[in-house]
């Protein structure tokens, strides 16, 4: 009978059963799992539907691969098309707006891992009093946290690491696109550039690495204030507080390179992605060497005589700029997320001091 039983068992075992602490963990944020993969498979359907809507986009408006390249014209195939000039007019609404949308959602992840997940994790335990049977154990308070701490960390970064690809895939797509329309019709229309917090923040690895900051600082808002809407309140602000924080950081972790060109052609020798770093951050150069503000002659400016009155004038032989260019991009990506990823490390290892000393 027992082989039987043995045997009849075993039907039903299919692949490895959770034990332990994997188990415990799973039944404690199952619901979680649940509102995080639904939230996952619908946000990865929005996105890549609307990259298959950005395909429509281009052959509604006839835009060709032939007008990055200046061939100039629509295709004569096409003549019921709308020409790409009337594009423009219609980028925003159809193809940025869905973008900045996007992006906006993934900024909000981190904050709602944080809340919902991070936060409740030891203050639920504190106020329902669970803590008592789970921490006393044979595995105890530190290595139960431990182990929570990295099933949720693993499972954050699997979703947050494919929706980056995923919308990177889309925003490059959108980026194509747009400097296809500008190519051709010499407008520099206002788009989601790669530097802005809507599209650096979530196309890349930082976006990983808020994630994991944000579940880590709700960890310890949890298990320094031990009551759950408290928790959450806190890690809501210090998660946004992180995400403001970098964004001012992001300009000044990496040296900017510094550009030159003939006076008041500067815009025109720079590509249309390079982030330039503001008004105090150019100038001129004079033929003694010296850098001016750009304010010298901008400020006189009246007309062109009068401008070119005034670099003559003031000897002035250059304009000069201190820009980041799109090959910052992935070197500033690295920074930020190992900047997020020392600090989630940091509060882990005082989380798990904190509950082995004041469990």
């Amino acid at each position: 009978m027992s082989a039987l039983v043995s045997r009849t068992g075993s039907r039903f075992a299919v692949g490895p059963r959770l034990r332990g602490l994997t188990w415990l963990t799973w039944r404690q944020h199952r619901a979680a799992f649940g509102a995080a993969a639904v939230l996952f498979l619908l946000v990865v359907s929005y996105f890549v539907w609307q990259r298959a809507e950005l395909s429509g986009f281009v052959d509604r408006y006839d835009i060709g691969p032939c007008v990055g390249h200046g061939c100039g014209l629509p295709r004569s195939d096409s003549v019921s098309k709308t020409p790409p000039e009337f594009a423009m007019s219609r980028l925003q609404s159809e193809v940025i707006e869905p973008l900045s949308l996007g992006g906006y959602v993934l900024l909000a992840l981190p904050v709602l891992i944080g809340v919902f997940v991070g936060a409740p994790l030891i203050a639920r335990e504190r106020e329902t009093g669970i803590y008592k049977l789970s921490w006393t154990q044979s595995y105890g308070p530190e290595r139960w946290l431990a182990h929570q701490l990295a099933l949720l960390a693993a499972g954050t970064v699997a979703m947050t690491g494919v929706l980056a690809a995923v919308y990177r895939w889309w925003w490059g797509s959108v980026d194509h696109v747009v400097r296809d329309l500008q190519s051709y019709t010499g407008t520099n229309t206002v788009h989601n550039p790669w530097y802005v917090a809507v599209s650096f923040f979530t196309s890349g690895p930082v976006f990983v690495g808020v994630a994991l900051l944000a579940l880590v600082l709700g960890t310890m808002s949890g298990l320094l204030l031990r009551r759950t809407l408290p928790a959450m309140v806190l890690t809501l602000a210090g998660t946004v507080g992180a995400q403001f924080a970098l964004v001012s950081a992001l300009p000044h972790v990496m040296p900017p390179e510094t550009v030159y060109a003939k006076p008041m052609l500067l815009g025109d020798t720079q590509p249309l992605d390079t982030w330039w770093q503001g008004d105090d951050s150019a100038g001129f150069l004079l033929r003694s060497g010296r850098h001016v503000p750009d304010g010298m002659c901008s400020d006189k400016y009246i007309d062109d005589n009068t401008l070119s009155s005034c670099l003559t004038d003031n000897d002035v032989v250059k304009q000069w700029a201190e820009v980041h260019p799109y090959s910052h991009y992935w070197p500033l990506q690295w920074i930020e997320t190992g900047i997020c990823l020392v600090a989630a490390a940091a509060l882990t290892l005082f989380c798990l001091r904190r509950i082995r000393h004041r469990p």
